[in-house]
């Protein structure tokens, strides 16, 4: 069941992102919350990046790895910044935890290389 309390920037929950299209990130998978608590409290989408357990042993620029227990997370995982995606806030069923500060500050590094805002 859908939660209905807003998810927090740093935190790791559980959505469903199906229907997907091509080699975007698809099925009930851990996603790291990246929009802020003001957006997060004051409108129906939220801004997630899709992460993964798997191929963890390489890792690009535009990825942040997460070692457990860092986000509540059982394995080693890294969060994929160039799998964005807008979400309603119902596609969230669960949480696993929250991101250190540290972890949050490598995974705004990727996303800055993700957008263009830095040169790799």
């Amino acid at each position: 069941m859908p939660s209905t309390a807003s998810p927090e920037r740093g935190e790791v929950v559980r959505v469903r992102l199906d229907p997907v299209e091509g080699s975007e990130q698809a099925g009930t998978r851990p996603a790291l919350v990246i929009s802020p608590d003001v957006i997060n409290e004051h409108c129906p989408v939220i801004l997630v990046a899709a992460i993964t357990s798997q191929k963890t042993e390489r890792v690009y620029p535009f990825e942040a790895v997460l070692e457990p227990p860092d986000g509540g997370l059982p394995r080693r995982s890294k969060v994929l910044l160039m799998h964005l995606r807008s979400i309603d806030k119902r596609r969230v069923t669960g949480t696993y935890g929250s991101v250190s500060e540290a972890t949050m500050r490598r995974v705004e590094d990727a996303l800055r290389v993700a957008t263009g805002l830095t040169t790799i």
